[in-house]
């Protein structure tokens, strides 16, 4: 089983490539030891996204993450995800999920556990229960995607209407552009299942 580290969160404080790459020297010969090949490099999602369309995310058979975005958008690619949830905050975040992608309880928002092995596992082999799985996610992510490019329609067309009632003296140019670039940005680049927001931790597995 190969394993495809992520790095998703880059900036001038805080680089994940340099940590999850130390990460993988210091663990390297554990993770092979109980079966897992690491992956050389961490994947960049940002560029992954950028150049690629998330092919190389795409491939994974489960993600496993700490991040509720990752999280999300492995959800939205398709991917059966499990989202460690250890404290209320992020059980929340997980109950959230399920209910966004209609999922029973098993895999998004779990703690470290036997049961939890066992479930994941089980996505991971191919045969009925994934197949159900991924069909599932895939069709609840069309949905997903589908409410968020509502939603956000109707944002633009209301800050459209503020901005004709308060005419050129009342706005600034850049309130302007801005709202031009909401209208003019590709559908592909606003999709959360194809360009992740900036950004934060996961390990999808490959």
């Amino acid at each position: 089983l190969r394993l495809q580290p992520v790095a998703a969160y880059e900036d001038p404080r805080v680089s994940e490539t340099l940590q999850v790459t130390a990460l993988l020297e210091r663990r390297g010969a554990e993770l092979e030891a109980s079966g897992l090949t690491p992956a050389p490099a961490p994947l960049d999602i940002l560029e992954d996204a950028a150049d690629n369309s998330l092919g190389r995310f795409r491939r994974a058979r489960l993600t496993i993450s700490c991040s509720y975005h990752v999280a999300l958008s492995s959800l939205l690619a398709g991917i059966p995800t499990i989202l460690l949830a250890e404290n209320p905050n992020y059980e929340q975040k997980a109950a959230g999920l399920r209910d966004l992608f209609g999922l029973e309880p098993g895999l998004v928002g779990v703690s470290v556990a036997e049961a939890d092995a066992e479930a994941a596992a089980a996505v991971l082999v191919d045969g009925a229960p994934r197949s159900s799985l991924v069909a599932h996610l895939r069709a609840r992510s069309r949905r997903v995607v589908d409410r968020q490019e509502r939603g956000r329609a109707t944002v633009v067309e209301a800050l459209a209407a503020g901005l004709a009632a308060a005419g050129p003296a009342g706005v600034g140019s850049r309130a302007r552009r801005r709202l031009t670039g909401l209208r003019g940005m590709p559908r592909s680049l606003r999709r959360g299942g194809v360009g992740p927001s900036r950004r934060s931790p996961s390990h999808p597995g490959q």
